[in-house]
């Protein structure tokens, strides 16, 4: 396991929780065993951490207790346990820490991961939310190299549209390109003047496309891409507006580059996620697979798999850190993934994806909140268990959604 988990109980108690869950990826279960396997007291500490009797009705009544009183009860009921412990002193403070964590996880903290759904049914909101679905009348649109714009699904469910040297047609249920190496003329796709398709996802909506190289790219709500339907030059340029996954088709001597509002992201073959919205602070840059090379004009950065930079006008350099690249490919794969996330920058992301406008009352931006939570549950079941860790409140008006204390 990475040394920065080593001893860090609150990410240990966070990796036993979704366990518990079945929302463990094959990186954090390896990272769990080399924890449990690295001392003999960690098992035993995770007998403890999942035995519901030891704690289960502190979570059951975490509305009627104080979080104080949450935790004490816990603690004295483990270490009336302990007394049979060799060295018990040094074992019930090694114990104790990873039991704190995971209460706090669990019935304090503002997170929403539940070691006991059935209880947390029964928890009473102090706001009631409607229980209604919002639903989005706009649709995927696709930017022709002549201006025109069609709908997205109009060309699934159609004939193939045919866009110069290229043929787009439907590839399970997304955009799919396919180039033609001559046309009836005899010039090839090298010889032909480029042109441009833009692929615009509004918000509450997805879509995947194939670009001509092959390489497919998956956009988030509120996303914007722009490509050539046909690579004729020595390199490969597509211009990004908000967030984006792409696993590219590796091409020697042709590299793939993703320009976005601050930054070129440069590469061969490889497998990553940048978020660049507009309205945010920063651009995000995480790499799952292969390498890549970042400029932003004034510095360059050159990522290794599980690392990633945050780009920003507050930032003088580029900087490279450990990333988590489950929690930033979280939105490819359908769930919201928060670790330690401003409100204010969770609630940007539920307006991109419900298609909502948000309103804020009260200081309240910058409460912090962990948790998963799967997009297709709904907005009123979101805000439901955002509102279940007591920090936050909200009321459905229409269209827009108020956040309060």
């Amino acid at each position: 396991m990475a040394q920065k988990h080593s001893f860090d109980p609150f990410y240990i108690s966070t990796l036993v929780v979704k366990m518990i869950n079945n929302e463990l990826s094959v990186a954090e279960q390896d990272e769990l065993n080399e924890w449990i396997a690295a001392d003999p007291r960690n098992n035993l500490i995770m007998e403890k951490l999942i035995d519901k009797n030891l704690w289960g009705k502190e979570i059951a009544e975490m509305n009627d207790i104080d979080s104080e009183a949450a935790l004490e009860k816990v603690l004295q009921k483990i270490k009336a346990e302990a007394t049979d412990e060799p060295d018990q002193n040094k074992w019930w403070f090694y114990l104790s820490k990873f039991v704190a964590a995971a209460v706090i996880l669990v019935t304090i903290g503002s997170v929403f991961y539940f070691l006991n759904p059935v209880a947390v049914d029964q928890q009473k909101t102090q706001t009631k939310i409607q229980q209604k679905t919002i639903h989005q009348d706009n649709e995927v649109m696709l930017t022709l190299a002549d201006g025109s714009q069609v709908k997205a699904n109009s060309v699934s469910h159609g004939s193939p549209l045919r866009q110069g040297m290229a043929v787009l047609t439907d590839k399970n249920g997304a955009l799919s390109y396919t180039v033609r190496e001559t046309t009836r003329s005899g010039k090839t796709g090298s010889k032909m003047e480029v042109a441009y398709n833009t692929l615009s996802v509004p918000k509450g909506k997805q879509y995947r496309v194939t670009l001509p190289d092959g390489t497919e790219v998956w956009l988030n709500s509120q996303s914007s891409l722009t490509y050539p339907v046909v690579f004729n030059g020595e390199e490969r340029l597509v211009e990004l507006s908000g967030e984006g996954y792409f696993e590219v088709r590796h091409l020697k001597n042709k590299p793939f580059k993703v320009k976005s509002n601050t930054q070129v992201v440069e590469v061969l073959g490889t497998h990553f996620n940048i978020e660049a919205y507009p309205d945010d602070q920063q651009t995000t840059t995480t790499l799952a697979e292969g390498s890549v090379r970042i400029h932003d004009g004034k510095s360059s950065a050159q990522l290794k798999p599980g690392q990633m930079v945050v780009n920003s006008a507050q930032r003088p350099q580029l900087k490279i850190k450990t990333a988590d690249v489950d929690g930033a490919l979280a939105w490819k794969n359908g769930m919201f993934s928060f670790s330690d996330d401003r409100l204010e920058d969770i609630m940007r992301k539920v307006s991109r994806s419900y298609d909502v406008d948000i309103e804020f009352q009260g200081d309240i931006k910058d409460k912090r909140f962990w948790g998963r939570f799967p997009r297709e549950k709904g907005l009123a079941n979101l805000l439901k268990n955002l509102e279940q860790t007591k920090t936050v409140h909200f009321k459905i008006v229409g269209r827009r959604i108020i956040a309060m204390p």
